[in-house]
């Protein structure tokens, strides 16, 4: 089964920003995946193939849960104020 395109774009996108958590639940899920990837490895004959696409999907379900695509856009929207902006406000403010 493969990763739905859109979702694996906003967690690729949270990578790249470096907005991942480290906290338990993703530590666990990553544990989760690797242990796949080893019994896989070790014993191809017996143990299915990693789904990656479950992976993705019980990843984003964390991610919605923990609200870390909404706290990532307001980061954004933050970090886009240019430092001139805030002279040019605090500039009007004073006169």
């Amino acid at each position: 089964r493969r990763a739905d395109p859109r979702i694996f774009q906003r967690i690729a996108k949270l990578i790249d920003d470096n907005r991942i958590p480290g906290s338990e639940p993703y530590k666990q899920l990553l544990k989760q995946l690797s242990e796949m990837e080893n019994m896989y490895e070790a014993d191809p004959i017996t143990h299915s193939e990693v789904d990656f696409g479950w992976f993705i999907h019980e990843f984003d379900k964390q991610l919605e849960r923990d609200r870390i695509y909404s706290a990532a856009d307001i980061i954004r929207t933050v970090e886009a104020i240019k430092k001139e902006e805030i002279q040019l406000v605090a500039y009007l403010v004073v006169n």
